[in-house]
């Protein structure tokens, strides 16, 4: 249940830490797998995907402008990440 609290190696080569909350969502709008959200401070956290082999070029498309993402899918995958940052903020341990 607590998968997202559990803290992923974001050097392993299978993985890949975002840290900005709107690339994080157009990745999950796209269909890459969240592994977790680890919080690094009050401020800050990181959002672990699992790395596929257009990751990293997807990100950069993003940067550029050059990806196409539904709006509703954008939108849900935004909610529902700041839901689980919120959830964190909740955990005590």
């Amino acid at each position: 249940m607590q998968q997202e609290e559990s803290r992923v190696e974001p050097y392993d080569n299978t993985m890949l830490s975002v840290g900005d909350i709107d690339t994080a969502s157009m990745l999950v709008a796209k269909g890459h797998e969240l592994v977790s959200v680890d919080k690094i401070s009050n401020k800050k956290s990181g959002f672990i995907f699992k790395k596929t082999r257009d990751t990293e070029q997807l990100i950069q498309d993003y940067w550029l402008d050059r990806v196409d993402v539904r709006a509703l899918a954008f939108a849900t995958a935004r909610k529902n990440l700041k839901s689980r940052l919120f959830g964190l903020d909740t955990i005590r341990y």
